[in-house]
């Protein structure tokens, strides 16, 4: 179920002018959306209210403006439905765990072999390696979330046996690494670009920060349990901040209160060096945040459930990496209530 949009409205419009107005817009949608005729697959509701939760979750004034203007541009309801599917689409699907994508973190003493995983490009096989290796030596071989031990390290000697937990662990991506993926279409690429685009004017994040093996920098990854990393990947976990925040303490947040059994309420990251073992990027987290608020606060979150339920049985290992790709692109049009 969504949530209504806050009333009244909360820009300012002399300082935020499109902010204020694409407001306005998005609560007179919600107001008479029983009477819209519906143009997308997504419902007119919740096409009112992705719209207006993203400008309430952007994360700087300049690119809440930005955003704002294009949705000040739209001349009518369809126009209006139309920009919420484009970033549903683009912006928040971008965050989707594409499962059998993400293998288990793996000791810095093992060595992975071509057989054991064999991404589908090269360019995103340069560094992943390196990267799943040196998150498990920055976060401690450990789930950042709720502490466990990864099980692998433990078995391999990387880490001490100090009574622990264990768990399967995964380095976990914020913007999930097969958006650079499979790139051999225009359609793929077209869809590729538009994320970095929305990234940009959503998140303020710079492009070329995630092309290629640039997915796979450390800030970008997270080691996670696997529970863990299901949910975050799914936009139904996700970290937050507030102003009084020491630099890189989060607070876990979720969909459902049961998600967070085991988490404590607050965490605090550290690397060993912050050069050679860099943290998670603070914007990235933002970003995942903000969209997972925005999905989750608006309905099409529901779409990402259906979506995840359709393809989990798709993998790559077997040559069907078109197959998923066209299994997502399929249910981008799925029907969310």
């Amino acid at each position: 179920m969504s949530t209504p949009l806050p009333r009244p409205n909360p820009f300012d419009s002399t300082y935020l002018p499109d902010s204020h107005s694409g407001y306005l817009k998005c609560l007179e949608l919600e107001d008479h959306h029983a009477v819209v005729k519906k143009t997308t697959k997504l419902t007119v509701l919740v096409c009112a209210r992705l719209l207006g939760y993203m400008l309430v979750e952007a994360l700087e004034d300049a690119t809440r403006e930005e955003f704002a203007s294009e949705i000040v541009r739209c001349t009518d309801d369809e126009a209006l439905q139309a920009l919420a599917g484009l970033y549903k689409d683009h912006l928040i699907h971008c965050f989707l765990l594409t499962k059998g994508r993400t293998p288990i973190s793996t000791p810095s003493s093992f060595d992975a072999t071509e057989e054991e995983y064999t991404p589908p490009l090269q360019v995103t096989l340069m560094n992943y390696t390196e990267a799943k290796q040196k998150v498990l030596i920055r976060d401690n071989h450990r789930c950042l979330l709720t502490g466990r031990l990864d099980g692998i390290s433990l078995e391999a000697g990387s880490v001490a046996d100090n009574g622990f937990i264990t768990a399967s662990t995964r380095a976990a991506h914020i913007f999930d690494w097969s958006i650079n993926d499979d790139l051999d279409t225009n359609d793929k690429l077209r869809h590729a670009e538009s994320i970095r685009v929305m990234l940009g004017r959503f998140g303020n994040i710079n492009t070329d920060e995630l092309k290629g093996a640039n997915a796979h920098r450390l800030q970008n990854i997270l080691t996670l349990d696997s529970s863990v990393h299901e949910w975050f990947g799914q936009l139904k976990v996700w970290l937050e901040r507030r102003p009084e925040d020491p630099d890189n303490y989060y607070r876990p947040a979720a969909t459902k209160p049961f998600l967070l059994r085991g988490i404590p309420a607050g965490i605090q990251l550290a690397t060993p060096d912050p050069a050679s073992y860099p943290l998670p990027d603070p914007r990235y987290i933002a970003v995942h945040a903000a969209c997972a608020r925005v999905a989750h606060l608006s309905g099409a979150g529901e779409y990402l459930d259906i979506v995840s339920r359709e393809v989990e049985g798709i993998t790559v290992d077997d040559g069907s990496g078109d197959v998923l790709y066209h299994a997502l692109m399929r249910h981008l049009e799925v029907e969310v209530q």
